[in-house]
């Protein structure tokens, strides 16, 4: 993320924009119980547009003017980012916007961004007290974001400037979601619904990430979004036109959905701050504001709706991690197994077969049975330069140990390190050891494993100690 710094002095229209905000709050967030939900945030989410629309034009006046209003607006666009992307902003959810610009080098554009973060954080943070997520990239830097960056970003919304920036940058960031993006997100909202480590029934549960809750409805979007192209406004209605949902699940969806974000908003304004934990005492507080008559109510109407959602988002996203998804121009999962996309003499080029076994680590799943035949009928070496390059990622990642034995068990392994296929064979010469010298040497490996998973111990330190674990 790269910072914008700048010598600023606070523009004149700083309080106008100021109170303009804090009166569209106030204006958004009146209300006779029951409080609204998406309907709400939609409307705080239309005003925080106005302001950032406003932020833009003060910026544009403090860096030049009309002399540079043309040449800065073509090369820059400001863009709603996260729950604000998807106008879903509670009362007190943090702002997160993003400016992207055709050219890090670009002075008209530079300049104006460079005002509009100091305009942000004069007005939004000093003067209204609310927190903001800001961030500066050009367009070509979808070539290198984390996942959580992806994620965020995969939800961009024009607000101003050109709108062709933001539809170039999210289709290249599309084009780069494989299956890594969709299985990480999977993976998540599993462990998160998993019923032996997330319960569905807490007392006091959290609205928005916890089990049925609006996080499993954002991850359908995002998997939705990666794989379809579709807009998250038009996710449910994707969904069922590839009958992938049927119409039932998706009005289920929308009004589970509504309400627990009326419970969200709730939350927020008898906090006067940001809370998504629905807490004993705020149940009490905020059922009176739902129009609900009484907690017990509340509570009941909640857990009914969690478990809509997570029976319906469990059930769909078993069936989008089945499908063809691709991952990479060489292999593709389908019903959770690698295969190979091209023909099968596309193993014979070096780094290929090893770059299978890295890919099956990353996504962790196994290879199918298929390709497990096509490099077994592989008799080559694997001693290219591009064979070694694959083979370090696969030390660098996770899952070593299951990923090597597999590679052992196709013999794979001893044609890339001739000297283990020696050594798989080989019995040490103290009696003692259960294991050949190979096998040994791969259970060390999986101690390593256990070792930089610990957290709290001495092998903790130990590992952390060590400079290149790849390497041993």
């Amino acid at each position: 993320m790269k910072k914008a710094v700048t010598n600023y002095s606070a523009s004149p229209m700083c309080a106008k924009l100021a109170e303009e905000i804090i009166a569209a709050r106030s204006s958004a967030f009146e209300f006779q119980p029951p409080i609204k939900g998406l309907e709400l945030m939609r409307k705080y989410s239309n005003a925080l547009d106005y302001l950032l629309s406003s932020v833009l034009e003060a910026a544009i006046q403090s860096a030049g003017g009309e002399d540079i209003r043309d040449n800065a607006l073509a090369n820059l666009a400001a863009a709603a980012v996260g729950g604000y992307g998807r106008r879903e902003t509670a009362p007190y959810s943090d702002i997160d916007v993003t400016f992207l610009v055709t050219d890090a080098e670009h002075p008209d554009a530079n300049r104006v961004v460079k005002e509009a973060f100091h305009i942000l954080m004069d007005v939004v943070l000093d003067k209204v007290g609310l927190k903001i997520g800001y961030s500066y990239r050009t367009i070509d830097d979808y070539q290198s974001l984390d996942r959580f960056t992806q994620t965020s970003l995969l939800d961009a919304r024009h607000i101003a400037g050109n709108k062709n920036i933001i539809e170039t940058f999210l289709s290249d960031l599309r084009s780069t979601l494989g299956a890594q993006f969709v299985l990480y997100h999977a993976k998540c909202r599993k462990t998160a619904s998993d019923p032996h480590s997330s319960a569905l029934y807490p007392v006091e549960p959290n609205v928005k990430t916890g089990s049925g809750a609006l996080r499993d409805i954002h991850t359908i979007g995002w998997i939705a979004e990666a794989l379809f192209g579709c807009a998250p406004e038009n996710v449910w209605k994707e969904l069922v036109e590839r009958r992938i949902a049927t119409p039932s699940q998706a009005a289920e969806i929308r009004e589970c959905w509504d309400f627990i974000s009326s419970v969200r908003n709730a939350l927020h304004l008898s906090a006067n701050r940001q809370l998504d934990i629905l807490t004993v005492e705020r149940q009490a507080q905020i059922a009176p504001m739902l129009a609900l008559g009484s907690e017990q109510e509340l509570m009941k109407q909640y857990y009914s709706s969690a478990e809509k959602i997570r029976r319906i988002c469990s059930s769909i996203t078993q069936v989008l991690v089945n499908r063809r998804l691709p991952v990479d121009k060489t292999y593709f999962l389908i019903g959770g197994m690698l295969s190979l996309a091209d023909k099968p003499a596309v193993l014979r080029r070096p780094g290929m077969v090893i770059r299978a076994f890295r890919n099956a680590q990353e996504c962790e799943v196994d290879l199918s049975p298929q390709l497990e035949e096509q490099i077994l009928d592989e008799s080559r070496a694997y001693q290219d330069k591009l064979d070694y390059v694959e083979f370090r990622s696969i030390l660098d990642g996770e899952n070593v140990f299951a990923t090597l034995s597999k590679m052992a068990a196709l013999g794979v392994l001893q044609r890339l390190l001739p000297e283990f296929a020696d050594m798989l064979h080989r019995i040490p010469a103290e009696r003692v050891h259960e294991h050949t010298i190979g096998e040994h040497s791969l259970l060390v490996l999986r101690t390593l494993e256990e070792m930089r998973g610990e957290k709290d111990s001495l092998y903790a330190g130990i590992w952390s100690s060590v400079r290149d674990q790849g390497a041993l």
